[in-house]
């Protein structure tokens, strides 16, 4: 992560495969979510959504050979 990225390992998926927008997350990244919800004025949803948002700037996808 030396270049200021989030690296995760590429894997190949189908878009649209969990189009109810539902998705679960560790209790660590939920007492995370919740500490932010706290101190702001947005939903949960919306935190979640802009942190995804944001982030997925971040992301480079290492794929394997």
């Amino acid at each position: 992560m030396k270049d200021g990225k989030i690296h995760i390992p590429a894997k190949r998926r189908k878009a649209g495969e969990n189009e109810q927008g539902v998705i679960k997350v560790t209790p660590e990244a939920y007492k995370v979510l919740v500490e932010i919800y706290e101190e702001s004025a947005l939903s949960m949803r919306q935190i979640a959504s802009e942190i995804i948002l944001q982030g997925s700037n971040l992301i480079v996808y290492d794929k394997e050979g």
